[in-house]
């Protein structure tokens, strides 16, 4: 039986090897985490989207893993039936990114899903990720944002889908491949509006990083003459409801209060769509109440 690198204590089960969700580098070799490092070159099986990249990246750290398996959409299934009985009997298992943080728009949910159900030990390793990467740069403020992902290649779906956001408070975060960026800034500026704050990161940590900030309508016509190219993560400033003034929140709380609504409900449901203070907010739901 492997030895066990690392314990988690949420651990339920001693006979099992551990699965780690390791993650790389997202383009500078110089991100390698000396933990990734440690764990990669001493686990029995490291599961990939890409094997040759994987390899071709831990080279450069003078690392060789002892079995690298292709681990992908296509093959997920299996993939995952073979990786949970290696881990049943007792074999460390990666599950390793081929650029930044497993599970983030990558394949592993199964995998790490069925980890959970058997009672597997399941360990974290962070590391690099283009997501958290352009949101430190973004200077959009905000302390939320909503991560979309990669949003439908077609255009009346990826429509459909930024209208859901289109009155979103927090900060919206998507990737997109280099040969959709124009038709998605396109949807984008129609749908969110031309003068939305907008943030694109191009090949973050790569050699030919861009990172360029504008108005959605700027950064579009930008793209119009410049080819996209590389991997792209974009940002948009999040565009709140317009809040409550004192008149539409006294009607709102009068309005919750003949449903029912205990005051404490209220005041943590209005607070932050009203352009009262919290105290006004407080006072207020007391003399409404008084009146019910």
């Amino acid at each position: 039986m492997a030895k066990r690198i690392e314990k988690n204590s949420n651990a339920s089960s001693t006979s099992c090897g551990t699965l780690y969700v390791v993650a790389t580098p997202i383009g500078n070799h110089l991100d390698w985490t000396q933990r990734a490092i440690k764990i990669l070159g001493e686990v029995e099986i490291v599961a990939a989207e890409d094997t040759r990249v994987l390899k071709r990246e831990l080279q450069k750290v003078n690392v060789r893993p002892k079995k690298v398996l292709s681990h992908h959409n296509h093959n997920e299934e299996v993939s995952t039936k073979g990786l949970l009985e290696a881990l049943l009997k007792g074999h460390n298992v990666a599950l390793a990114s081929d650029a930044g943080t497993p599970l983030v728009s990558d394949p592993g949910f199964k995998i790490v899903a069925v980890a959970r159900q058997n009672g597997i030990n399941i360990v974290p390793v962070p590391g690099a990720s283009s997501l958290t990467a352009a949101l430190s740069v973004s200077d959009l403020g905000g302390q939320n944002f909503f991560f979309g992902g990669f949003l439908p290649t077609q255009t009346d779906s990826r429509k459909r889908a930024l209208k859901r956001f289109r009155n979103t408070a927090e900060n919206l975060v998507f990737f997109e491949a280099p040969h959709r960026v124009r038709e998605f800034l396109k949807d984008a500026t129609e749908i969110l509006g031309a003068q939305t704050p907008t943030v694109v990161c191009r090949e973050l940590t790569k050699p030919y990083e861009e990172i360029r900030r504008g108005s959605l309508q700027e950064i579009e016509n930008y793209f119009r003459v410049n080819e996209p190219r590389g991997e792209f993560v974009i940002l948009f400033k999040g565009s709140p409801a317009e809040q409550l003034n004192a008149q539409a929140t006294q009607s709102e709380v009068s309005k919750l209060l003949g449903f029912g609504k205990s005051a404490s409900d209220i005041l943590d449901e209005l607070q932050n769509v009203t352009e009262l203070n919290r105290k006004q907010l407080y006072d207020l739901i007391t003399r409404e109440k008084k009146l019910v």
